[in-house]
């Protein structure tokens, strides 16, 4: 009936695994890993380079002019609103 498995050299494979399948593997990983390490330069500046606005606020909320007393009062809410940090600090301003 069957044949002896003895004789399998005349069995190919079912695919071929060529030799740049490993050069393409390095390529495909190379590529990302520059995309990854470029993505990371691109955040650390990006943090370095953030300019602190609530800081810029709160000095601009220092320099008030009081001696109108309604558009001072106008202008703290406005700032006070932007400098607030959470929900419940926008109620309380």
């Amino acid at each position: 009936m069957h044949e002896p498995l003895e004789d399998i050299t005349g069995l190919r494979p079912v695919f071929e695994i060529g030799d740049y399948y490993l050069y393409m593997i390095a390529l495909v990983v190379g590529i990302l890993l520059v995309v990854l390490v470029g993505y990371l330069i691109y955040r650390f500046f990006l943090r370095r380079s953030t300019v602190d606005v609530r800081a810029n606020y709160i000095a601009a909320y220092e320099a008030i002019n009081l001696d109108n007393p309604k558009e001072a009062a106008y202008a703290m809410t406005k700032l006070s609103r932007l400098i607030a940090a959470s929900e419940r600090e926008e109620k309380m301003a």
